[in-house]
């Protein structure tokens, strides 16, 4: 890997008892990330950290925190969640006016009673053009609160150079930053000239390891696919980032060739789904190709995953990709995007098979051979489980958040 991310070893029970209870506001108001946010509270309970998740509920599964043992408190509002609105629009706006109403209510209540520290994990107001949140980062350092700041991405996906110089702005407030990998410190100082000294690393977490230990034909079975043949799984949020025009165009010159069959699964804009039906269809895609354009529950997940021989990554770009992360801890062959950020995690032929993006050619031999060549395919997925073998648990990304915590924390 291009960076070693250094592990925190496991602190003696004296010394962790020594330390004095911290009280972090981890914030994510519009719930973009909530199964990061609700693993990374979890986890800091064992490091003496009150972790209270500032977030309103996940609108598509309304009570997934509460089945994690979490209490959600977006501050005075949380309204637009439980709300059954068909127009994304509305939704959006709601949920700003919404998410902008609780900042004041949090800005009064921080007077009062203060947080150690604000843990910033998304932005969804800034990514809009909003600088509500902005706003209140500055109000929070007026109050002496510090500022911690996750780097899920440096800048928006879709729309981040429009984005550059209000992040440029909020990248001046935070007392340390922590990015996923290399990819993201390097972007930090290079383009917005962030000190080096207040960065540090911490991996990207592993996410619904529930299910694992399903069969691939027990997958397969409860999803309705053939047992034989090769599948191949594009899972996650859809969005115009994530290649799957480009896919689609790769698979066009794949799937009447070869036995296998392209699952991709997720939602998002329904503009955007409705434009990949329409492709699939008129390139005549409709035997080989599973479309499955709908939210699919966290229990659900491990299904898609077991089911699956090969798990492709077409992204145009990404600075952390939650979704590799997941996949990779399931073990499977992986067809990636040659990026920065999934160069860190995977080797050419050995844990993947990495193509530029925009090469359709390129893609599609990638796919044939990895459909083709089992033996190929195992090795590759033998690469992936060394790769999931190197990264923290929560336990230790919860002991390197504390200790994060604890360079900027004032008595």
């Amino acid at each position: 890997m291009a960076e070693t991310t250094a592990h925190v070893a496991d602190a003696p029970t004296a010394a962790k008892t020594a330390r004095r209870p911290l009280k972090a506001f981890v914030m994510d108001l519009c719930c973009f990330i909530p199964f990061y946010t609700s693993q990374l509270c979890r986890a800091l309970q064992d490091e003496q950290v009150e972790a209270t998740l500032g977030s309103i509920r996940y609108y598509l599964q309304p009570d997934y925190f509460q089945r994690l043992g979490l209490r959600n408190y977006p501050g005075l509002l949380d309204v637009v969640s439980r709300m059954k609105l068909r127009s994304r629009i509305l939704r959006r706006g709601l949920k700003l006016a919404e998410a902008s109403l609780n900042l004041v209510a949090l800005a009064v209540r921080f007077v009062f009673a203060r947080p150690d520290l604000v843990h910033v994990q998304y932005l969804a107001m800034m990514e809009q053009g909003v600088s509500v949140e902005y706003w209140f980062l500055r109000f929070c350092r007026l109050l002496g609160i510090k500022i911690v700041y996750t780097v899920h991405n440096v800048l928006p996906q879709d729309n981040g150079v429009r984005r550059k110089k209000a992040f440029a702005r909020i990248y001046r407030l935070p007392d340390l930053f922590i990015c996923h990998g290399a990819a993201a410190k390097k972007q930090l100082i290079r383009e917005f000239g962030v000190d080096a000294g207040k960065i540090r690393t911490i991996p990207h977490g592993p996410l619904f390891a529930e299910g694992r230990e399903i069969s691939r034909a027990e997958a397969r079975a409860t999803l309705g696919f053939e047992q034989d043949g090769v599948i191949l799984l594009s899972l996650g949020v859809i969005s115009p980032y994530k290649g799957t025009d480009w896919l689609l165009d790769a698979w066009h010159r794949v799937g009447r060739k070869q036995q296998a069959r392209l699952v991709i699964a997720g939602t998002g804009d329904p503009r955007l789904l409705a434009e990949i039906e329409q492709k699939v269809q008129r390139l005549g895609m409709g035997k080989s190709v599973h479309l499955h354009l709908s939210f699919i529950p966290v229990e659900l997940l491990a299904n898609f995953y077991q089911a699956a021989d090969v798990l492709v990554y077409p992204y145009r770009e990404v600075t952390t990709s939650g979704a590799l992360t997941t996949g990779i801890g399931y073990g499977k062959a992986i067809v990636a995007t040659r990026l920065p950020a999934f160069e860190e995690l995977l080797r050419q032929r050995e844990s993947a098979l990495m193509v530029d993006y925009g090469d359709v050619d390129g893609l599609a031999v990638a796919l044939e051979e990895v459909i083709s060549d089992g033996t190929l395919r195992s090795r590759l997925a033998e690469g992936a489980v060394a790769v999931g073998r190197e990264w923290s648990s929560w336990a230790a990304i919860a002991e390197q958040t504390r200790a994060c915590y604890d360079a900027v924390a004032v008595d």
